[in-house]
């Protein structure tokens, strides 16, 4: 099994797909009115978003890129014709990246519950072409179908939640959003790459795509890991780490040169730290 598991780590360091390298363009953003600007993403996309976000905006803004230890791992995954699932797209980062890697012979499946942030990420599909090959849904991915309200943070829109906020932040009025499992929105066929950020419900998504994850035996996830907010969804890191682990995976953190090391649960589910976790079958 370890040769197995060893087996699995240096597939995902030895994939070949070219890096996704910094631009070296710097055009200047063009700001539209309504808190909305106009800007290039990685030079070879046009990327709408959100003037007031503090989180991702600013480095798309000035930088034209956005967590590249994960974005090079991300890109080494995909292949032309693949399948591709962005949970939690935002303003549709990962989802870009993603139609341009399968090709039009593939399908990328875009998940985002903000109806302000899924407005700016169907602008960026369309801008971009990728209509065709991008399924977007207006969801939040859940472990049961229910209606959900939904907290926009006006200056932090990669922090939406439907749990309870920290009130310190400025908040809109909650809106209502639809809660559907992964398995209700993709019935059939399989998946070959997850890119998993929602805000804390990673473990409820995972209940609610167990038939997906069946079907799709050699899928690779990447998944944020943020104790804190794992805890608001009523299951404890350590019973997330078990559900992966039910399913058949093993979980690796991915380091800032794009590799994958090992952890020790107990400190990583004391730790309040936020990571990205790599989630993958043994091979064979």
């Amino acid at each position: 099994m370890e040769g197995q598991l060893r087996s699995v780590v240096a597939w995902a360091q030895a994939q070949t797909a070219p890096q996704i390298h910094a631009p070296n363009r710097r055009t200047v953003p063009v700001y539209l009115g309504n808190n909305l600007a106009l800007c290039w993403l990685l030079d070879r996309f046009k990327f709408y978003v959100d003037s007031r976000d503090r989180i991702l905006t600013p480095h798309i803004l000035l930088d034209g890129f956005w967590e590249m230890h994960v974005t090079n791992l991300f890109t080494k995954l995909i292949r032309p014709g693949g399948v591709v699932l962005d949970l939690g797209a935002n303003f549709g980062f990962y989802t870009l990246i993603a139609a341009d890697a399968v090709g039009p012979q593939g399908q990328v499946y875009a998940i985002e519950a903000s109806p302000r942030n899924f407005s700016i990420l169907r602008r960026n599909i369309e801008i971009n072409g990728f209509n065709g090959r991008v399924k977007a849904f207006p969801n939040a991915a859940v472990n049961e179908r229910k209606e959900m309200r939904m907290f926009e943070q006006q200056d932090a829109a990669a922090c939406n939640t439907v749990f309870a906020p920290n009130m310190a932040d400025p908040i809109s009025e909650p809106v209502v959003v639809q809660g559907v499992p992964i398995d209700d929105l993709i019935p059939e066929g399989i998946v070959d790459v997850i890119k998993m950020d929602v805000e804390g419900c990673e473990g409820l998504a995972f209940q609610g795509m167990t038939k997906l994850l069946e079907r799709s035996r050699h899928v690779k996830i990447l998944a944020e890991w943020n104790p804190l907010m794992i805890r608001q969804s009523g299951i404890p890191p350590e019973e997330f780490l078990r559900l992966i682990r039910g399913q058949g995976f093993e979980a690796w953190l991915i380091n800032a040169q794009s590799g994958l090391d090992r952890f020790n649960d107990a400190e990583l589910c004391a730790s309040n730290a936020i990571e990205m976790l790599y989630l993958a079958r043994p091979l064979g």
